[in-house]
């Protein structure tokens, strides 16, 4: 958020403070809470699975040499005709 703030100020545009300001940094405050009330256990397989996916990340950019592969929802199907009947 602080990112694109900057650059809509660099455009010349005056972005609202609210959205790109506060909004973010009540989220993160509920963030920061919600994690300070979970139980050792909880952090803990958090942690552990949080490793292997930035060790996976890393093997998938060649030590973050290479930019991050996207993710894409397309199935390579085609959606029906708008007047095709489905079953």
């Amino acid at each position: 958020m602080i990112a694109h703030l900057v650059r809509e100020r660099g455009q010349g545009r005056s972005p609202n403070l609210f959205s790109y300001g506060a909004m973010p940094l009540i989220g993160a405050g509920i963030s920061v809470y919600l994690l300070t009330k979970l139980g050792d256990v909880a952090l803990r397989i958090g942690g552990v699975w949080l490793a292997i996916g930035v060790g996976y990340l890393a093997c998938l950019t060649k030590g973050f040499r290479r930019p991050a592969p996207e993710m894409t929802f397309d199935d390579g199907t085609e959606e029906p005709a708008p007047d095709a009947v489905t079953v």
